[in-house]
């Protein structure tokens, strides 16, 4: 059996946090399924780097059997949020922390256990940022005055 430490999976931080196996299992079978579905949204929206992005880290959300060496992916979806971002000037300090998590992490789950829980989270809130760039950026490009009206209403 391989140490759930080095498991950046639902079921895995479940697990350590002492749920039952049969929860956790249930809990990562309701996220894939989640995840499926929120990525072929993406994908049917526009398929671009940012729906590549969430495929990617969403990778690590549905598989049960990922490991910490395997999240260079997840880095590089990061990274090319960063990048469209930057470019379009819309990256913000939450959005850049939540960044940094994503590609920090991984250092910080080989360095310590004690921090597994900021695995998921941290691929998580990622994953969540892609998805709101895919279709903030299309709500955007497809009616400049549309995409401000709908921010405007979320902050009423």
């Amino acid at each position: 059996q391989v140490n759930n430490h080095y498991k950046p999976t639902i079921m895995a931080n479940l697990e350590i946090a002492g749920f039952s196996p049969d929860a956790a299992h249930a809990a990562q079978l309701v996220g894939a399924v989640v995840v499926a579905v929120i990525v072929w949204f993406c994908f049917r929206r526009r398929s671009d780097a940012m729906s590549a992005a969430a495929l990617q880290v969403g990778t690590f959300l549905a598989s049960p059997y990922a490991f910490v060496y395997d999240l260079p992916a997840v880095a590089n979806a990061a990274l090319a949020v960063f990048r469209r971002d930057r470019a379009q000037g819309l990256l913000n300090p939450v959005e850049a922390g939540i960044l940094s998590l994503g590609i920090l992490f991984p250092i910080a789950m080989i360095l310590t256990w004690r921090l597994y829980w900021l695995s998921v989270t941290g691929i998580a809130l990622l994953f969540g940022l892609v998805v709101w760039r895919v279709f903030y950026s299309a709500a955007a490009r497809a009616s400049p005055s549309q995409a401000t009206m709908s921010a405007s209403a979320r902050l009423e």
